[in-house]
């Protein structure tokens, strides 16, 4: 899969802490947007930020972001069905014999962040322990 380019942003933006901005001076004077090839570093600040900046000691400094994507976000089913998975792991960890009690404890207590309750979600996964402790779902 190929690696998507890297958009780096420029600014010249007031950042003066000691001082408020005037009210004729914008909080960004000028703004400029590189992409560059994936894997590659920011480039040099271009000369039009430099110019905007000003001198050292004006309130206006030299910023740069970079433009990420947006987070992929999961459905709200599938992220109670993680809850889930790992507040039965929780529960089979720390109390084997009564899982199923604090379990259905908990998910009935926050059904709106664990969503809804079903008794034999877990009645036919089996879980191991990993050689550090964890548990593991067997496939």
């Amino acid at each position: 899969m190929a690696r998507r380019p890297t958009t780096f942003v420029y600014q010249a933006r007031w950042s003066n802490p000691y001082r408020p901005r005037p009210a004729d001076c914008p909080e960004v004077r000028a703004e400029v947007r590189v992409t560059v090839p994936a894997g590659r570093g920011a480039p040099p600040t271009p000369e039009e930020i430099r110019q905007a900046a000003g001198p050292p000691g004006s309130g206006y400094c030299v910023a740069i972001y970079v433009d990420a994507e947006p987070v992929r976000e999961l459905p709200l089913e599938a992220r109670q069905r993680l809850r889930r998975r790992n507040l039965w792991k929780r529960c089979l960890g720390r109390w084997p014999l009564f899982a199923h009690d604090f379990y259905r404890e908990r998910v009935l207590g926050r059904p709106d962040y664990y969503g809804p309750y079903d008794p034999d979600e877990w009645s036919n996964i089996r879980f191991e322990r990993t050689t550090r402790g964890y548990l593991r779902q067997l496939r």
